[in-house]
């Protein structure tokens, strides 16, 4: 599989991956603080709860100040225990009507109940209805019972006969002597109405259905309805304010059978909790109702506010952040894509430009041929002529009877020499033309001999001195062609030496600690020119005469292949070539 397909594969699958992992974290941080959330919204509305509460506390303390002494309570609950029923209906009604106006002024700040117990539990006067009264409340209200028992004030939510509501209870004394208590009562649509004005939520209470059914006398709907539970009331007076301030039909504002079944769970509880309704980002705060001295749960209030966890924005930070990492991922594709691409475009130019350089390397042995050849003819020359001679004087020596066997084997001998001497000569060609194709270690100095051997004959004929001088030494790498550079080089020393009609033309070798340095007494190379000599298909030559490309392949070989350095400067009378192994 090449790495292409693999970048094709391996993307995708990093884009999901990281894509998992960042839906979670977001998921994973998210929770969190929506939990948190959740957290400090039960914080605050148990507080607003607890806050509204006291503060019908202290009011409901000023009040039955104003009422036990308007009233006259004290000493008129204490003629009670002698009285007939004519006397006691009197006392009665003179309370009443002296409490009446205050009364109807209270019940416009919340007060929905006024009520006076005798020390027995018996119902004495009920302020909303007056001719409601005798009944005993030892079974119905704990907070009467408890006050009548123990002489001491006390306060709870609490289900009555008539309604659901806040209830104080004071004990009333005359002259140290207990008479009877009264009670203070706000409605539930006091604590939701205030809760709901000044938080900007939505409130109500659910109220037990069964201590409703139980405690409450037969006209129950008179200040109560059925909820969306069979097992729950809602108050009248609380769902007309929710009505108020929400502009809406309690049908639109009730929860899905999911969400109420879940808040019927928590209201059961003993501890306020919240729950997150994401389908509408709606935060339900539960604060379960207990009667404060039977600690029975008897409601559940609900608040109903806005969370500030839209689920559309987390489905928004999903996008925002998967299309982000599509991107980055993406970025990161083109660049390693580009880069692959980059690499694919310099290694095929490397191959061409390898392949190039094997195609000038052959096309320079290929030029240098009929060089060659003219080598091969002029080692040739001598050895065949050395043959013509031989064969020619044969007939003299048979005719002077000199042939023996003697003479046969001398004869076969020196023939044969010179036979093998042109046969070596035609191997060390034919090693010259063979590209190599792995690096070897072999000696320096005998490549060179062997490949001044092939060029031995033609420097001869034009009286061209070839000194050597120097160390051998190993070297590993391409011996055929450190050979062809040495050959180039030479073959360019003898064409300027020749050209330029040298006197007592020479050329100098020396091998010194891995570097071969080749002088001549040509005259050097042009000034102009000799930052050129490299380039390739620059040459100096004669049109047809040079191919350009001799010097410029021996620095290929001796740079790229050999990692050496080849460079070239002038004397004072001729050039010298350097090549550092």
């Amino acid at each position: 599989m090449n790495k292409k397909r693999l970048y094709q594969i391996i993307f995708p699958t990093i884009f999901l991956l990281l894509g998992i992992i960042i839906i979670l974290i977001i998921n994973y941080f998210y929770h969190i603080e929506h939990k948190e959330e959740l957290k400090v919204a039960t914080q605050i509305y148990s507080r607003a709860y607890d806050t509204a509460y006291i503060g019908k506390e202290e009011l409901s303390k000023i009040i039955f100040d104003g009422v036990k002494i308007n009233g006259k309570l004290p000493q008129r609950l204490a003629r009670l225990d002698n009285a007939t029923k004519e006397q006691k209906d009197k006392i009665r009604e003179d309370i009443y009507q002296d409490l009446k106006f205050r009364y109807k002024k209270l019940q416009t700040i919340g007060i929905s109940q006024i009520q006076i117990h005798l020390p027995n539990n018996e119902s004495f006067l009920r302020m909303y209805k007056p001719k409601k009264y005798g009944d005993d409340l030892t079974n119905i209200r704990s907070t009467v019972t408890y006050v009548n028992q123990h002489h001491k004030k006390v306060d709870s939510m609490e289900i009555g006969r008539i309604y659901y509501g806040l209830r104080f209870v004071y004990p009333i004394f005359y002259n140290n002597r207990y008479v009877g208590s009264i009670e203070i009562s706000y409605s539930a649509s006091t604590i939701t109405s205030s809760i709901m004005r000044q938080y900007y939520v939505l409130s109500n209470f659910f109220i037990k259905k069964s201590v409703a059914d139980r405690k409450t006398f037969k006209n129950i709907e008179n200040n109560y309805i059925l909820s969306n539970n069979e097992n729950y009331y809602f108050d009248k007076n609380a769902i007309k304010e929710v009505k108020n301030i929400s502009r809406k039909d309690i049908s639109e504002l009730l929860p899905t059978n999911t969400i109420r079944l879940k808040l019927i769970e928590m209201g059961a509880k003993n501890s306020p909790s919240s729950l997150y309704n994401k389908n509408m980002s709606l935060i339900y705060t539960v604060i379960p109702i207990l009667n404060s001295l039977t600690l029975e749960n008897i409601a559940f209030l609900v608040i109903r506010s806005i969370s500030n966890h839209n689920q559309h924005y987390i489905y928004t930070i999903y996008l925002l952040s998967i299309l982000l990492l599509a991107l980055v991922v993406y970025f990161i594709y083109i660049i390693i894509n580009k880069k692959y691409e980059l690499e694919e475009a310099i290694n095929e130019a490397l191959a061409q430009n390898i392949k190039q350089q094997q195609i000038l390397q052959q096309q320079n042995k290929l030029a240098s041929m009929g060089e060659m050849i003219g080598a091969i003819a002029h080692q040739w020359r001598q050895p065949l002529n050395e043959l013509a001679i031989s064969i020619q004087n044969l007939r003299f020596d048979y005719s002077e009877k000199l042939i023996n066997e003697e003479f046969i084997t001398s004869f076969i001998l020196h023939n044969k020499k010179t036979i093998m001497f042109m046969s070596d000569t035609i191997d060390d060609f034919r090693n010259f033309f063979r590209i190599d194709k792995s690096r070897e270690d072999f000696q320096v100095r005998v490549a060179i001999d062997m490949a001044l051997s092939m060029l031995s004959a033609q420097l001869k004929n034009n009286n061209i001195k070839l000194n050597i001088t120097g160390d051998d030494f190993i070297f590993n790498g391409f011996k055929s062609e450190l050979q062809q550079v040495i050959l180039n080089i030479i073959n360019n020393a003898k064409d300027t030496l020749i050209s330029n009609n040298i006197q007592n033309p020479t050329i100098n070798i020396d091998i010194t600690n891995y570097i071969i340095t080749i002088k001549d007494n040509g005259g050097g190379v042009p000034q102009n020119i000799i930052d050129r000599v490299f380039e390739p298909y620059f040459t100096t030559k004669e049109q047809g005469k040079g191919t350009g490309i001799g010097l410029y392949m021996s620095k290929i070989i001796i740079e790229d292949n050999m990692g050496g350095k080849l460079s070239v400067v002038n004397s004072d009378n001729g050039a010298i070539f350097i090549i550092k192994l």
